[in-house]
């Protein structure tokens, strides 16, 4: 069990590094996320901000308490997102969005089968996990929520 856990984090954790800035990055570009975060590094060609950012806050959160609360505040998180996006694929593929949306590109198989799925084992863990965990969970999709909210705030009022 240890070996498979230790190969586990070592891929989230190379994924997270691979992918962590360029996903600031495209939110930026969408304008979810202030735009400095879209800065391209003139010489290298990568998005030198979200790198930092991406760098300050995952030192931040490693110095500032222990391995078992980070990562239970992020699996509770991701739990809660997919459980979300489950949702938002079965009411998406509701007749009354077709011709309001692009049509997708992929389509999971077996209908709804796969996202109701996905709900039902992120509710199962959902429910066995502790207090703790769950305020650290909705603690971290909080602050994502404020800092979202906030942007679009500072968007709208730079556009008027």
């Amino acid at each position: 069990m240890g070996v498979g856990a230790v190969i586990s984090m070592i891929g989230n954790n190379a994924g997270q590094v691979l992918t962590g800035s360029r996903m600031l990055f495209a939110l930026s570009e969408n304008g979810d996320l202030p735009h400095v975060l879209g800065r391209i590094h003139p010489r290298f060609q990568t998005p030198s901000m979200s790198i930092l950012v991406t760098t300050g806050l995952s030192l931040g959160l490693a110095l500032s308490g222990s391995f078992v609360v980070l990562a239970t505040a992020s699996a509770v998180a991701r739990l809660v997102v997919y459980a979300g996006v489950g949702a938002a694929t079965l009411r998406l593929r509701e007749a009354r969005f077709a011709g309001v949306l692009p049509t997708a590109k992929f389509r999971t198989p077996f209908g709804a089968i796969v996202p109701i799925l996905a709900i039902g084992v992120s509710m199962i863990i959902l429910i066995g996990a502790s207090r703790e965990q769950l305020i650290a969970g909705f603690g971290a999709l909080l602050i994502g929520a404020v800092v979202f909210v906030f942007n679009n705030r500072l968007a709208i009022s730079a556009s008027r």
